[in-house]
């Protein structure tokens, strides 16, 4: 039991296979008998975690080391080598600036999320990486990359491309559509319900192409091929990046009752050796400024950056937000839904010019229960806080996410802002935007609490007294803007 510690003393966590070979080169012995000692061993002496690592190996270390950087520094370098089914969806995280909306995550691995022989459910593998630390809950949608594992995490840069993922692959599913490519009412995006094969894509749609459509014996009903397409866009893309998308793809080519299939995958930016290994298996590479145009890359660029530093380009360049309207209402039939990805951007605007201090989609940690949400508006006044909820629907707010936000999002907040020195003693407002209105149940939720509040206030604002609010702004070229484009 000592050599075992010793061995992982001088060298650090590593895998049971490495660890039973360290011993029998130290002590002369047979590799079987090394493995079978290890076998025996069990906690306090070391610890081991079973991540679906090569021929049933295990992740060993002592108790010492967990949680530190060797720790996460080798399970990293371990899962990589030898578990890449799990490093598949700690991949995508760290593409994604440390964060993964949860019904999305599935398809940036090739673990299928139905019951597939000799391979493991998704379901397991993200339970397994939960439960030990490697990724954890940001919110209800959203799960986040353990901060060991991730040196540039930024949640304003995930949210941005993940506002730009959903236009792209609404257009791409009007693009396929307008090709004949797939059927007309049956393409599905970036949900749980995009499946195929098993695995679940950013994008699947039945087609009925020659080629891809096929008979049953004796049978004059068409069998449908399918569309499939994912996405990885905000960064250039790398083969490692690539690589859950390719095996997704040798997985489905070896079942014998596989449909036939045309892949794309949607990218903005690829290297060359990655673009040049995609084509060589028959990828469909779709890069949006030549799926789309080069007006709507820009544009997509454009709100990239104008949502992923709100707050900057408010305080020192308001110009570039008008710059952006002015360019969507140039692609309006790609762009329709934009004002609801931007209406933070509004109110933090209408807000900015009379606080001490605000910022648009500030992240905070309630530090007693370890949890975090995200304050879509935060304003700074005298004496007063204000927390701004942000609903840009064009059909009435209903009653569960009036209820998420009235008891799952100010409780928390509330209780870091008395966890704030600076803050504590300030009074505090919630107030919620909503540019539609709400249904009849939610609106009398919101009264009831309304009416229960002592300890702070909470305000409702529909689209009659937004308007209201827009109007009192004296500089007419940004009321026009916000008039125009959002009421």
């Amino acid at each position: 039991m000592q050599d075992f510690q010793r061995i992982l003393k001088k060298h650090g966590p590593m895998l049971s296979g490495r660890l039973g070979e360290e011993l029998a080169n130290k002590e002369g012995i047979s590799l079987v008998a090394a493995r079978q000692r290890l076998c025996r061993t069990s906690p306090p002496t070391i610890r081991k975690i079973a991540l679906g690592f090569k021929n049933n190996q295990s992740f060993v270390y002592l108790q010492e080391h967990f949680n530190s950087s060797s720790y996460w520094n080798a399970m990293q370098r371990t899962l990589k080598k030898s578990s890449k089914a799990y490093y598949a969806l700690l991949n995508s995280c760290v593409f994604h600036f440390g964060f993964a909306k949860k019904s999305q995550l599935a398809a940036y691995g090739f673990s299928p999320v139905k019951n597939l022989t000799r391979h493991l459910r998704y379901s397991s593998i993200i339970g397994d990486l939960q439960t030990n630390s490697l990724i954890g809950e940001f919110d209800d949608e959203t799960f986040e990359i353990n901060d060991k594992l991730c040196m540039q995490k930024n949640y304003r840069q995930f949210k941005a491309i993940e506002i730009a993922k959903t236009h792209i692959m609404k257009n791409f599913h009007d693009w396929v559509r307008n090709l004949n490519l797939a059927s007309y009412k049956t393409g599905k995006y970036l949900a749980k319900l995009a499946e195929f094969g098993k695995f679940q894509w950013a994008f699947t749609s039945p087609s009925y192409l020659t080629g891809l459509k096929k008979w049953r014996s004796g049978d004059k009903t068409p069998l449908p091929g399918f569309i499939v397409a994912d996405i990885l866009i905000g960064q250039q893309v790398k083969e490692i990046d690539a690589d859950f998308f390719l095996q997704k793809i040798d997985i489905l080519q070896k079942q014998t009752n596989a449909r036939p299939f045309i892949p794309f995958l949607i990218c903005d930016n690829v290297e060359e050796a990655t673009f040049k290994r995609l084509k060589s298996r028959g990828v469909a590479i779709g890069r949006v400024k030549e799926l789309f145009g080069t007006s709507y890359a820009q544009a997509l660029e454009l709100l990239i950056k104008t949502v992923a530093n709100a707050t900057e380009i408010v305080k020192t360049n308001p110009d570039q937000f008008i710059e952006l309207c002015d360019k969507i209402a140039t692609l309006d039939d790609t762009f329709k839904n934009m004002k609801g990805d931007l209406f933070e951007f509004v109110v933090g605007y209408f807000y900015s010019r009379g606080s001490q201090g605000f910022e648009i989609g500030k992240v905070i940690l309630e530090r007693e229960k370890n949890e975090k949400r995200e304050i879509d508006v935060f304003v700074k006044e005298r004496d007063l806080l204000r927390v701004v909820e942000c609903k840009a629907y064009n059909s009435p707010v209903g009653e569960e996410e009036v209820r998420k936000w009235l008891t799952r999002k100010i409780p928390v907040i509330r209780k870091w802002v008395l966890s704030q020195d600076e803050y504590k003693k300030m009074d505090l407002v919630f107030e919620l935007w909503c540019t539609s209105d709400l249904e009849q149940d939610a609106l009398e939720l919101l009264k009831r609490h309304i009416r229960s509040r002592r300890r702070y206030k909470i305000k409702y604002l529909n689209q009659s007294a937004i308007t209201k609010k827009f109007r009192s702004i004296r500089d007419k070229k940004s009321r026009d803007l916000l008039m125009r484009y959002f009421i």
